[in-house]
């Protein structure tokens, strides 16, 4: 995973959607991936600014779990 680099690659949009496509023909509980790619592209901008925010509060958060880690 490390490293063959496939965690960057999905920095870029065209490998989140080749990476859908093959998981959406695994099994045909996946078939529904083929339009998630399409509400992440039209909505992109809109999650972005979401994941933003989470990753804030996920950072946030961790840091005042390490200083009660250290404080214990």
């Amino acid at each position: 995973m490390w490293s063959g680099g496939w965690l960057q690659s999905y920095q870029y949009l065209e490998n989140i959607e080749f990476a859908l496509h093959r998981m959406s023909q695994r099994t045909p509980r996946m078939a529904d991936l083929t339009t998630t790619f399409e509400v992440l592209d039209n909505e992109y901008e809109q999650l972005e600014g979401k994941f933003a925010a989470l990753y804030r509060d996920v950072l946030s958060q961790s840091a005042e779990y390490h200083q009660q880690l250290i404080n214990s």
